[in-house]
């Protein structure tokens, strides 16, 4: 693989990141799983839902949001190692080559 193409790799893993993070955000230290203090679990509202089912709405898209929001992030650290690879992989190549070249 060329540094080119590494480069070009690493780029489109932090464009794919950056975009994931801009719709999921980054995890945020609190969220909010209650749909107020005075209702019960047992509490049905009038589209028929129960609070409980609310609250394990927001418990699922809690989860699904984290699960995207780490996603991103592992891919624009991944586009950054694809990028770091390409610049010195012809220098460390290089530097191989050196090494190896003067044991014989």
């Amino acid at each position: 693989m060329t540094p080119e193409i590494l480069n070009t790799f690493g780029l489109c893993l932090n464009i794919v990141g950056v975009v994931l993070i801009f719709f999921f955000g980054l995890p945020q230290p609190s969220h909010d799983e209650e749909v107020s203090l005075g209702v019960g679990e047992g509490t049905v509202f009038a589209d028929g839902r129960t609070a409980k089912s609310m609250m394990d709405e927001v418990r699922r898209r809690k989860k699904r949001y984290q699960r995207r929001a780490f996603l991103a992030l592992t891919l624009m650290l991944l586009g950054f190692l694809f990028q770091l690879v390409s610049i010195w992989f012809l220098k460390l190549l290089d530097v191989w080559q050196n090494c190896i070249l003067s044991l014989f």
